[in-house]
């Protein structure tokens, strides 16, 4: 087998072909790969949100149960006992919380 210009040229060539092939399949998968972790990224900021969300709606109910304890007594001079019982769980809730 004679080693030609025409078979280095052919040889080459195709090295060259099977490269941009190669790049163009990479190119391909790259956007995949990049959107796959930018949704993993924005899964994991959606479950903060959802965790902090949650948070504030616990501290939310526990607020309006606070107040209306207080209202109520204010209304009626009476249900000392709820107003204990509301701090009680005011107290928990808080150290719970930190």
């Amino acid at each position: 087998m004679n080693i030609t210009w025409e078979l280095i040229l052919g040889v080459a060539g195709g090295v060259v072909v099977i490269f941009n092939a190669i790049k163009a399949i990479l190119n391909l998968a790259n956007p995949v790969m990049s959107l796959k972790t930018k949704i993993e990224k924005h899964d994991k900021m959606l479950d903060n949100d959802n965790k902090r969300l949650n948070s504030f709606e616990k501290s939310n109910n526990m607020l309006c149960k606070s107040m209306l304890a207080l209202l109520e007594h204010e209304i009626t001079g009476n249900s000392v006992e709820r107003l204990k019982k509301v701090k009680t769980e005011m107290q928990e809730f808080l150290i719970e919380k930190n």
